[in-house]
């Protein structure tokens, strides 16, 4: 049983690709994305998805993604969007059927997810980082699982992913830094860890001092 997510916010210039066509439309408040159709975002463009369980997906600015699966049957749910380029902000719900998977896929791993808020995307070199709020995911990548807890961001070091402890973990802003770290090509891979570890500390004080 096919099952489908409905557009609850779209801004700036997005554009929706049905299955099997080549024209791209811009989607309405309410339109239904059905398995295998693509939605684009460009420069300063955002759309939101949400689905009949209550998760939502939202995909941001300069980000292609597929629906590559939407099923629903008694209970379980079969969710996996592939993202071709970008990033997408998530807010999953814990899903009632233990069978049921959520997942996300990019150019080089698949993460799982298991009732979970935060960012997931790709590099401009396709790969895959993954930053938690709350919640938690397994990444499957090549032949190695490694497990992403709330508070963590996994991002790629070499063939591998490194999971780092961050507060910035899920936060939208943090991401757009780590985005411009990780496709920076004169930063060692030595210099990283504590390039973006500062980061994240930069941003927690400057939180705190927006709270005082």
């Amino acid at each position: 049983k096919t099952n489908y997510g409905k557009v609850r916010s779209r801004i700036g210039d997005v554009g929706l690709q049905k299955n099997k066509s080549n024209e791209w439309e811009t989607p309405k408040i309410g339109t239904k994305v059905h398995e295998g159709d693509m939605l684009r975002t460009m420069m300063e463009s955002q759309v939101i998805l949400g689905f009949p369980d209550g998760s939502s997906i939202s995909i941001e600015e300069n980000s292609i993604v597929s629906m590559f699966e939407l099923i629903s049957d008694d209970g379980k749910n079969t969710f996996t969007t592939d993202i071709k380029s970008g990033k997408v902000r998530f807010d999953i719900q814990k899903q009632a059927n233990k069978e049921s998977e959520v997942k996300f896929k990019t150019g080089t791993a698949v993460a799982a997810i298991r009732g979970t808020e935060g960012i997931i995307g790709s590099t401009q070199n396709g790969k895959l980082v993954a930053s938690l709020r709350e919640g938690k995911l397994e990444v499957v990548s090549g032949s190695k699982t490694i497990t992403v807890n709330g508070g963590q961001t996994a991002i790629p070091k070499g063939e591998e992913l490194l999971v780092l402890d961050l507060a910035s973990s899920g936060n939208a802003d943090f991401f757009e830094e780590l985005d411009k770290i990780l496709s920076d090509s004169t930063i060692s891979a030595d210099s990283l860890e504590k390039l973006i570890q500062e980061k994240d500390s930069l941003l927690t004080h400057t939180k705190d001092a927006l709270k005082e």
